[in-house]
């Protein structure tokens, strides 16, 4: 929508009269600045000291239209930095190990500091590593099995028990949950896996198991021994009523 007034001076539109004498003011031009969805985001104004010519009207439409479009995408960018300043705070903050990796290299793309305590690295040591590196070599091919039906379609996402090396070079067992991103500008594959720490858990579960085989083996040789006991003891009936016969 556009309001052209060629003679501005005594207009009841405009209500300064005594702004418009001291400036000069001819002619005036107002466009409505559209969004791509028809929503109002501002007005584009224009005041001369001579009538807008037709020519020039023509130049003034298409420049509200680029205006419009700037705005809009101005807001646009705005936008998208906040989700990313949104993103970056949830993935710094979060309570479990993130990270960013190319799926088909396992090179790392973004690391948080949970995912650096869990391994016991630095930032910048992960970044001269791979994803792949961080697993424990009897492991690897498991991880290995579940990318290449992640990159082929065959699943949507997963989640396994496996284990990771320490950079002390102990074992830590971890619930690794993979799946993938997509960036348009991006070409290669790339997934966000989120680590949590298990060890501990996996420790009282084995120690659990440990104790529960233990109890049944006692069990068993408490039973062996009741067997033993009985046997010996009619083994020593039978000889003394052998002595007693003879």
């Amino acid at each position: 929508k556009q309001s052209i007034i060629e003679h501005i001076d005594g207009d009841l539109e405009v209500f300064d009269q005594n702004w418009i004498k001291k400036r000069g003011v001819v002619s005036f031009a107002g466009y409505r600045l559209s969004s791509s969805t028809g929503e109002t985001i501002g007005v584009f104004a224009l005041f001369s000291k001579h009538p807008i010519l037709a020519a020039e009207k023509t130049s003034l439409e298409s420049l509200s239209s680029t205006i419009a479009q700037m705005i809009q995408t101005g807001k646009a960018n705005e936008s998208l930095r906040k989700s990313e300043e949104r993103f970056r705070a949830i993935f710094e903050q979060a309570g479990v190990g993130v990270c960013l990796s190319i799926s088909n290299t396992g090179e790392f793309l973004r690391i948080n500091q949970k995912f650096c305590n869990i391994l016991g690295y630095t930032r910048e040591e992960l970044f001269l590593r791979s994803f792949r590196k961080i697993f424990h070599p009897e492991d690897l091919q498991v991880y290995l099995r579940h990318i290449k039906q992640l990159l082929e379609g065959k699943i949507q996402n997963f989640s396994i028990e496996i284990r990771f090396l320490h950079k002390s070079g102990l074992d830590i067992w971890v619930n690794l949950t993979v799946s993938p991103m997509h960036e348009e500008e991006r070409e290669e594959n790339f997934h966000i896996a989120i680590v949590k720490n298990i060890t501990e858990q996996k420790q009282a579960r084995e120690l659990i198991r440990i104790q529960r085989d233990l109890g049944i083996a006692l069990a068993s040789i408490n039973n062996i021994s009741e067997v033993l006991n009985t046997s010996l003891e009619a083994i020593f009936k039978m000889q003394s009523i052998d002595c007693g016969c003879r």
